[in-house]
């Protein structure tokens, strides 16, 4: 098909500019102690998805439980919600998704932690859950220091699988220059040192996500 034939509206992907991200992304990390979960939202398109994944990519980041499941029933094995979720039909699809992959979801209250929990035990699960930091956007997230040590212990009591930490520095998007690289550094320190504090606290931290 040649380009005029083409109906409109329609998106076109260049797919050499895309294997050449692809390839980009998986050198950088290739060489980090980071590793790659790319965010669906960029794309929301599950075939680019599993490119990612072939590439190296170790799984997905999403917004909400339908991304979530939209990403397990294409074949994506490992997927985190970073968001977080309360509805109590949400929470059952999230328990459901459980089952079927290693589908991680954020908190940053007691009352979800409780929900989940009763969730789970209902189908004899134990779903994976990150607690969410708030590392300066006051938008969520349990405050860092002990109040996310207080959480991953309610967690772990509830007999739900802590994972590890997550905090979002998407405030940086409002700075330039040496402030956004400051920013950022106070975010991640934020990220850090709360990490440290509940590994202090006999809690093992798997994952620490930004």
């Amino acid at each position: 098909m040649k380009t005029d034939e083409i109906e409109t509206p329609a998106l076109l992907l260049d797919m050499d500019a895309m294997e050449s991200n692809l390839g980009k992304m998986a050198a950088f990390f290739s060489q980090s102690t980071a590793k790659l979960r790319p965010h669906f939202k960029n794309h929301m398109c599950p075939a680019l998805a599993l490119r990612q994944l072939a590439a190296g990519a170790i799984g997905m980041t999403c917004a909400t439980v339908a991304e979530a499941e939209s990403l397990v029933r294409h074949g994506v094995r490992s997927v985190l919600i970073a968001n977080e979720i309360a509805d109590p039909i949400k929470i059952g699809h999230f328990i459901d998704l459980a089952r079927q992959a290693d589908v991680m979801v954020c908190v940053d209250n007691e009352a979800v932690v409780e929900a989940i929990a009763k969730a789970a035990r209902g189908q004899g699960i134990q779903p994976s859950i990150l607690v969410d930091v708030d590392v300066g956007l006051h938008r969520c997230g349990v405050q860092p220091g002990e109040p996310a040590v207080r959480l991953a212990r309610v967690v772990v009591e509830r007999g739900l699988r802590f994972r590890g930490l997550m905090g979002y520095e998407g405030r940086v998007r409002m700075h330039d220059g040496p402030e956004k690289l400051k920013v950022c550094s106070e975010s991640i320190r934020l990220l850090v040192e709360s990490r440290d504090l509940v590994a202090q606290a006999g809690i093992p931290v798997e994952i620490l996500s930004g």
